[in-house]
């Protein structure tokens, strides 16, 4: 029944965000081969608790540790190292920073100068540019990010969270996508912010992927593997104990950023089937794997999944024959005197 029924090694049966129960598969989507095992198919599953929505199966922590460590792959891939002394973008990163602290300003955030103690943390700080940005406007910046600590020298990084409460702003900009155990990270994240300091929050705003349609940006394998929707980063942020301030999906394309305060009486305010949001954009887009008819659409998901896995894993097993027949047909050449 194995062919039939698609059932992947390492799936998960709790949320990557809040470790709920109750999640269920809402789409099957082809993935780059995932370590350790021949599958091209893995599952968006969402919670109905939290609203998230996450790969499944998802990355192991050594391999998220591996991927973020300083000679990781992401590390690699975007020469972080390069990007902390490259003056020309990081003049240009802290522009494009300064435009987004005002847009919030306009909101009625405004962190353009500092308030309470004038610490502010940069969670996933990357080569910096943003810490750049409110050392500008006269914060005293702090950053944590294991890929380019090692390289990002002109601001005070630290290894974890303080347990204190020493900050008046924290960030975290496009970092919740590529880490699970959200709700417990942004309770730390509380934890150390004082009582009139604010969070700011962006991820890729999955809520309007009818209108981008770039649904391996919002949610991928190895990288983004959690997508948060408008109504889920509302109900995350209820359960971490924090109110949302104000919200806009028109900083950045395609991306969704929030404000929040701590508060007490949050828990109060989680709103109900959270899920809807992402249930409604992976309905309404236009972004199907192989198939996307409503006859495909009611078959059992397990089923779709294991034909879609056949498909992709052919392909695969064609192309190294076709290479393996090249390179005995080139050996079996008899050079010419």
């Amino acid at each position: 029944m194995r062919h039939l029924l698609y059932r992947p090694a390492r799936e998960t049966t709790r949320c990557a965000c809040c470790g709920s129960t109750k999640i269920r598969h809402l789409e099957a989507t082809h993935q780059r081969k995932m370590p350790g095992t021949e599958e091209r198919v893995a599952f968006i599953s969402g919670c109905r608790d939290c609203g998230a929505v996450f790969i499944n199966p998802r990355p192991e922590s050594d391999t998220l540790k591996s991927c973020y460590a300083p000679d990781g792959e992401w590390a690699q891939n975007r020469a972080v190292s390069e990007q902390t002394r490259n003056e020309t973008l990081r003049a240009l990163k802290v522009e494009r920073y300064a435009e987004m602290l005002a847009r919030l300003a306009a909101l009625g955030v405004d962190c353009r100068q500092p308030f309470g103690s004038g610490e502010a943390l940069d969670f996933g700080c990357g080569p910096g540019f943003f810490m750049d940005a409110l050392a500008k406007c006269g914060w005293h910046c702090a950053g944590i990010d294991p890929a380019t600590a090692p390289f990002l020298t002109r601001h005070r990084m630290l290894d974890t969270i303080p347990e204190t409460r020493q900050f008046s702003l924290i960030s975290a900009l496009h970092v919740l996508e590529h880490v699970d155990g959200q709700v417990d990270l942004l309770r730390k994240f509380r934890g150390c912010l004082h009582e009139d300091g604010i969070l700011l929050i962006a991820v890729p705003s999955f809520h309007e992927l009818p209108k981008h349609t770039r649904k391996h940006y919002c949610i991928n394998y190895p990288n983004h593997i959690v997508a948060l929707t408008d109504r889920a980063i509302e109900t995350i942020l209820a359960m971490a104990g924090f109110d949302l301030l104000s919200g806009t999906a028109n900083v950045w394309a395609n991306s969704y950023l929030v404000a929040a305060r701590r508060s007490a009486t949050a828990a109060a305010k989680i709103s109900r089937k959270p899920l809807s949001a992402a249930i409604a954009a992976l309905k309404d887009s236009k972004t199907g794997d192989i198939r996307s008819g409503w006859l495909w659409r009611r078959l059992p998901i397990r089923y779709r999944a294991a034909r879609m896995n056949a498909f992709y894993t052919g392909k695969i097993k064609r192309r190294r024959e076709r290479k393996a027949r090249r390179q005995q047909e080139a050996a079996e050449i008899v050079p010419r005197a």
